[in-house]
């Protein structure tokens, strides 16, 4: 380039080339340096002080994302030629500071000094970050670190989570907990198995995480979920870490039946024990047998993996348990029905039963029970001989539902009974009516001054010794029948009007007495031939209606009734004989207005008189003379 003027250009260190330079022919030329100058300025140098800037990244070692709010802390030592101090002062600097939303802090304006960078070059800071979710720490050589780059490590742990019995806080081992968490971005889902305590270990997981979701499992429990649980709620086996599983239950139905008959046994008390895996001692429960003649009892709820023993009993039958098994809930369901029957082997039992008259109702000592069963089976028992007591009770003792015959017998006061019960079971009527052996007897009442002649329309009050009242009440027409019993006492008073009463005829007679003959039985009358006439008898204040007998001294006679009506008419009737039942001698209903005197002829020995007013005006008085003679 000798057309080119020539021209001095300096090179700097890394200074760039162009396409310019082309056109030069460069000279190199050693430049010489003044040395001892700066053999001069280093003593200076080493008085200068400086200050530098480090900014450190806290970055998560297993996903690079940036930590944030960490505070981190560095740590090293400054040295200088000379302070106020003195010559080669030292000091230990350490400042602690948060990261920001990106993960950075910046140490800003840390002290050094020349003399630092000349004779302590190697000297390193210690960087490290820490809290509850991240830990990190790294050297640096000080003089020449402008940036940090901390990897951080997350806290590991293992978490723990425990599976219980929602109703009775029991362990469940064999269990699994299945969960879900994140991992580098992603959602991941693992399981682990339950202890013999009950605890599921989640190992290696982030202290400073959420586990997205818990799900416990257990063989016949219901499964239970948790979401959104902080992993410092599972670092410890406690309330929070615990997952309640609610028991799967289910209903299940027996049978309690009658092992000789088969039959289904109703009411029976059915202890049922259901004992949870693992516990030593079981929860207790009764039941009953339906009574609608299936003799099915319902447990309503029991948990599916508790072992079933069952215990029944009814009265008069010998206690049975479940045999066969041992089962829990979930196959005892799956049994047939016959598995699940419980057989009870009937006992025989006592009821008592009385022999009672059947008229009276009164017990009946003495009397012989022959006792016959049949078993349900068709076999029979040799017979059994039972006397009742004071009381007219015997026992009976069968199994429920033999068939009893008791044949009663008391002779010869009562008549043989012959009781059939068909199954011994629930007998509402124990009572044995037993009918008395009854006699009849023809009685009559006669006239005692003509003793074969019936006296008609007697009162009677017949009294047996063991019967009380007996019928009847009334002789009729003078001939009448009286049922006894053959080991009773009769007596019997007779009456009637002009009369006198007899009351000694038949007094405490025994049948054998009186069967003895038919004037044995007949009761006499005699007639009372006493006058009680001869009075005067007015009306009586609102006396609308008279009646009175009267006897007349003799058995038959002429007399006659006198008196005054004070002119309002009345009517009058007289009778022959005690009522008005009797033939009339005056009347019937005679008009009578002002004084009378009206003769008769009476048979009976006694009259009456009915007198019948005819207003409230009436007024009357009358005389009844008995025949001269009397």
């Amino acid at each position: 380039m000798a057309d080119k003027q020539q021209k001095s250009i300096f090179f700097r260190r890394r200074q760039k080339y162009t396409d310019g330079h082309d056109e030069y022919t460069f000279q190199m030329k050693r430049r010489r340096r003044p040395w001892w100058l700066l053999l001069l300025l280093l003593p200076l140098l080493l008085f200068i002080r400086c200050e530098k800037d480090i900014t450190v990244v806290c970055l998560d070692a297993q996903t690079n994302e940036p930590v944030v709010g960490i505070d981190v802390t560095l740590d090293y030592d400054a040295y200088w030629l000379v302070d106020s101090t003195g010559i080669l002062p030292s000091a230990h600097i350490q400042k602690t500071q948060v990261t920001d939303e990106k993960g950075e802090t910046v140490f800003r304006d840390l002290p050094c000094s020349v003399f630092s960078y000349v004779f302590h070059p190697t000297s390193e800071a210690i960087v490290y970050a820490k809290n509850d979710c991240f830990a990190g720490n790294d050297t640096c050589l000080f003089h020449f670190t402008r940036t940090v780059e901390l990897k951080l490590k997350p806290r590991i742990e293992n978490l723990h989570v425990k599976l219980v019995d929602l109703e009775t806080g029991d362990a469940l081992p064999d269990g699994w907990v299945t969960y879900q968490y994140g991992d580098e971005g992603k959602v991941k889902t693992d399981s682990a198995k339950t202890d013999a305590a009950g605890v599921a270990t989640l190992p290696n997981m982030r202290y400073c995480s959420i586990v997205e979701l818990l799900k416990g499992s257990c063989y016949g429990y219901a499964d239970t979920t948790k979401a959104k649980v902080p992993a410092q709620d599972l670092l410890f086996v406690n309330d929070t870490s615990t997952l309640r599983l609610r028991p799967n239950k289910e209903r299940f139905t027996f049978f309690v039946k009658n092992k000789v008959s088969k039959q289904p046994i109703p009411d029976a008390l059915c202890t049922v024990t259901l004992t949870r895996p693992g516990a030593s001692k079981g929860f207790t429960r009764q039941v009953r047998t339906s009574i609608d003649g299936r003799g099915i009892a319902v447990y309503d709820s029991a948990f599916v993996l508790a072992t079933i023993a069952i215990r029944a009993s009814k009265v008069n039958y010998r206690d049975s348990v479940l045999t066969g098994g041992p089962w829990n809930v979930e196959q005892f369901i799956k049994q047939d029905s016959l598995t699940r029957t419980i057989w009870l082997t009937p006992e025989p039992f006592a009821e008592e039963f009385i022999n009672v008259d059947s008229i009276n109702g009164k017990p009946i000592p003495g009397v012989k029970n022959v006792i016959k069963i049949t078993n349900p089976d068709g076999t029979s028992q040799p017979p059994l001989t039972e006397i009742s007591n004071s009381n007219g009770v015997f026992p009976v003792r069968a199994i429920e539902d033999a068939k009893v015959e008791i044949i009663s017998t008391a002779d010869p006061v009562y008549e043989p009974k012959k009781t059939i019960i068909p199954i011994f079971k629930n007998v509402k009527d124990k009572k044995i009516r037993m009918k008395p052996v009854m006699e009849n007897l023809l009685f009559r009442t006669v006239r005692e001054e003509k003793p074969n002649v019936l006296l008609p329309d007697c009162s009677l009050k017949v009294v047996g010794s063991i019967s009380g009242i007996l019928s009847p009440s009334n002789s009729g027409k003078g001939e009448f029948t009286v049922t006894m019993r053959v080991n009773e006492k009769l007596s019997i008073v007779a009456s009637k009007k002009g009369y006198t009463t007899n009351s000694t005829k038949v007094q405490n007679n025994t049948l054998n007495e009186l069967k003895v003959s038919q004037d044995r039985r007949d009761i006499p009358l005699k007639l009372d031939l006493q006058c009680n006439g001869g009075k005067n008898v007015p009306k009586q204040s609102n006396e609308m209606h008279h009646k009175r007998s009267y006897g007349m001294g003799k058995e038959e006679g002429d007399s006659y009734i006198s008196g005054d009506f004070y002119g309002v008419p009345d009517f009058i009737t007289v009778y022959d004989g005690p009522d008005t039942s009797s033939p009339v001698l005056i009347g019937p209903k005679k008009e009578v207005t002002d004084k009378f005197n009206i003769p008769f002829h009476f048979t009976k020995g006694i009259i009456t008189v009915v007198i019948e007013t005819s207003g409230d005006g009436s007024s009357w008085e009358y005389e009844v003379s008995c025949p001269p003679g009397s």
